[in-house]
């Protein structure tokens, strides 16, 4: 016969001796602010995904509307803000054109995503290179992505080719090149 085990008295923890647990009320003033919810960040991908989508349809349905060709853009204009930072009356700091913009300049950039086959002229061949622009020239720019000219201009190689790199500051909302090495005047080639 088993030896019978003495029985164990329990004892009340301390949060049964306290009682229910308040939850404390949260004021909005208590909230920090700075940090994005993910709520936040879910809507900020679902706007970046419709502007996106926008801009892509934008550009698509526009292409080739008249007979323009890509290379009407002015070299010298993918190298300057199509936009400037000024003062608006009354409503404070906003952006205006600073020139005026060819539908032709975001075509004018390069691309090497494009499918083989697809007719010119068509409303595929404006939706495939619209898609293949965005593809061989998006950069990462936080939690969103970016077409930045400028930087898509850089003769960009192969990791170990580089001598630039770069970086989005998300407080400035600027990309940033740093070069890691020299780079001559002149120098043609991967950068």
């Amino acid at each position: 016969m088993a030896a019978k085990q003495p029985r164990r008295r329990q004892v009340p923890s301390k949060a049964d001796q306290e009682g229910p647990t308040k939850v404390p009320e949260t004021r909005a003033d208590d909230v920090d602010s700075s940090k994005p919810t993910p709520l936040w960040r879910l809507v900020k991908v679902a706007y970046f995904l419709l502007l996106a989508g926008g801009v892509y349809l934008y550009y698509t349905t526009l292409l080739w509307e008249t007979e323009s060709s890509p290379t009407a853009v002015a070299e010298e204009d993918a190298y300057t803000a199509p936009v400037k930072v000024m003062a608006l009356p009354g409503r404070g700091m906003g952006v205006v054109a600073a020139r005026n913009i060819s539908r032709a300049s975001f075509y004018n950039l390069s691309y090497s995503h494009f499918p083989e086959g697809v007719q010119k002229g068509t409303a595929r061949y404006n939706e495939e290179l619209a898609l293949a622009i965005f593809q061989n020239n998006a950069v990462a720019a936080g939690e969103t992505t970016g077409i930045f000219p400028r930087m898509a201009r850089l003769n960009h190689g192969c990791s170990h080719a580089f001598n630039v790199v770069y970086s989005w500051r998300d407080n400035e909302g600027v990309l940033v090149v740093h070069a890691l090495k020299p780079i001559q005047e002149g120098q043609v080639g991967p950068i």
